[in-house]
């Protein structure tokens, strides 16, 4: 093959001599029907930009698969963040005690939950009142303090008038103090039958650290009330994990290093199983979301090889040689092609024994270090592709190779099918006028 480059002269002489044994008459040189300024350094440019475009165009087509083979990869790397062989389900053998969350990295294994007793949050009932009597509060404004047992404080106010009823005293005591950040929620209960009503008062959260006393700063309304009055005394709750007694101000409570978050429903008299698996449903997403992302890279990677340098091809084919060998254990297949397909029996079946054995579970996992290895190799690989300048994918000196020579000389093929209908046009016009003339550059 020849240098476009640095033949293109020897190259047009070729092809003026094809032209005239095409026609069948005597052919000018090409060059004679464009100006010198506008010749051959033109035409060589214009296929350089013609290389360039189709190049470049290629080779950021396959960076940006880079892009998202690496995060489909990330998914499974020690150092990604969302990391989908750490993702974690857990299971409950009883409503008493169901499971919230489990954190990514909860160790897999059984858990045993017993509840003894459940956090409950302490209330309070002022006396009944007349609905529709009129107060005989202090009037004006009505300041009472909240103390909490944990050391917290809180505060709410106020304004009866003269001629509130009982009624509208409580109502504008129940909003003032659940539109005021009293850590206390108020609901008025009414008495039909016998015409009264009364405040019950609640803290919003449970345990003993949240029990809440009164005292009026201002006016009367807690003493005359008997807001202190409890009618249900606030407690923790007391359960047993994994034979340890623990003690909480609430009923939802973590395990497992604090990884397995629980919530507690109600007491038991046997022991509750709390089953932390791996997400098998997240790790086949992510496997052929893997796959399907390899298979557009190296497809991609097929259109940009005529145009990538020794260090880029070394890393593809480095990652296509690793991703046959340890998707192989998980049902993946390469077939002649190249093209990477899930055999979903056999990955059907690795999962499967993954869920129902338990047994075997910490061996199976072990082995998927293998996968986890691919991963981690593919996001360093691609990241090395995604920050490289792009010349340097494409070779310090690309046009020196056989196969760039190949493809200039293909792009200037297309370009003399086009020069050679120039000509006959050309040569007609230029006879007719007498101006055809035999000129070299």
């Amino acid at each position: 093959m020849m240098n476009i480059t640095s033949n293109m002269q020897n190259y047009y002489g070729q092809q003026t001599s094809l032209l005239t044994s095409l026609t069948g008459q005597p052919a000018a040189p090409l060059s004679a029907f464009f100006p010198k300024k506008l010749g051959i350094v033109k035409l060589n440019n214009d296929l350089e930009r013609l290389y360039n475009k189709e190049s470049f165009r290629n080779v950021r087509s396959l960076i940006q698969r880079s892009f998202e083979l690496n995060q489909a990869a990330r998914k499974f790397t020690n150092y990604g963040l969302d990391n989908r062989l750490n993702y974690r389900v857990g299971e409950s053998s009883s409503s008493a005690v169901t499971v919230e969350n489990v954190r990514q990295g909860a160790e897999i294994r059984t858990h045993r939950v017993s509840v003894s007793q459940l956090a409950e949050s302490q209330v309070n009932t002022s006396d009944s009142v007349n609905s529709t009597a009129t107060n005989n509060f202090s009037e004006g404004i009505n300041k009472i303090n909240i103390q909490f047992e944990d050391g917290d404080t809180s505060s709410f106010q106020v304004k009866v008038l003269a001629t509130d009823t009982n009624k509208q005293v409580l109502e504008k005591m129940e909003k003032s103090i659940n539109e005021s950040n009293t850590g206390l929620l108020a609901e008025i209960k009414i008495d039909q039958t016998n015409g009264t009503s009364f405040l019950e008062l609640t803290s919003k959260n449970t345990g003993t650290r949240n029990s809440f006393t009164f005292s009026d700063e201002t006016g009367n309304l807690s003493s005359n009330l008997n807001l202190n009055n409890i009618t249900n005394q606030s407690q923790d709750s007391i359960y047993t994990a994994n034979g340890s007694r623990f003690v909480s101000s609430s009923n939802t409570v973590y395990i497992g290093n604090g990884k397995v978050k629980l919530q507690l429903n109600a007491t038991t008299s046997q022991e509750t199983e709390i089953n932390v698996n791996a997400d098998t449903n997240s790790m086949k997403f992510g496997i052929s979301s893997l796959v399907q992302s390899l298979n557009q890279f190296f497809k991609y990677s097929d259109f940009a090889s005529d145009y990538l340098g020794g260090y880029a091809s070394s890393l593809i084919n480095k990652m296509s040689n690793e991703s046959s060998a340890a998707l192989s254990m998980l049902g993946v297949s390469e077939d002649e092609n190249g093209k990477l397909s899930i055999n979903q029996e056999e990955f059907e079946n690795y999962f499967e024994e993954i869920e129902n054995n338990p047994s075997k579970l910490s061996e199976l996992v072990s082995s998927f270090n293998n996968f986890k290895g691919l991963a981690n190799s593919i996001s360093y690989k691609t990241e090395q592709l995604m920050t490289t300048p792009i010349q340097k994918l494409m070779g310090d000196n690309p046009y020196t190779e056989q196969k760039y020579r190949i493809q200039r000389e293909a792009n200037a093929d297309k370009k003399l099918a086009y020069m050679q209908q120039q000509y006959y046009m050309m040569q007609t016009l230029m006879t007719n006028k007498g101006n055809f003339v035999s000129d070299t550059i």
